[in-house]
């Protein structure tokens, strides 16, 4: 299942943004660990608007909900959870995302 995004605003932006909701996990757990492990979820949402070359005062709702939506279907799913490392360190209904370090990363 792909990310509903429209095809004008993912053509006028600079780097574009994932498709799948898989890529885009991938794209938050990079943000993550390039911001120390964990971040407020508005922090990984700008950053992620930077790469994408948005500019951070005038977010798409669409992107907000993609980045929002892609964390918490792996966070509900343990498997996906596990594979990811993403948590959130101060319980459900926290904003403040984390992902573990794997051995190798933490080395």
């Amino acid at each position: 299942m792909g990310l509903n995004v429209e095809k004008s605003f993912v053509e006028r932006r600079g780097r574009r943004q994932p498709r799948r909701r898989h890529d885009m996990a991938k794209c938050i757990r990079e943000t993550l660990l390039a911001l120390g492990g964990e971040a407020h979820r508005t922090q990984v949402i700008e950053q992620l608007a930077r790469e994408f070359g948005v500019d951070v005062r005038h977010i798409p709702d669409d992107l907000r909900a993609s980045v929002i939506r892609a964390f918490e279907d792996i966070v509900r799913d343990e498997a996906k959870r596990a594979d990811f490392g993403f948590h959130l360190p101060f319980g459900a209904g926290s904003h403040r995302w984390a992902v573990k370090l794997t051995v190798a990363e933490a080395n």
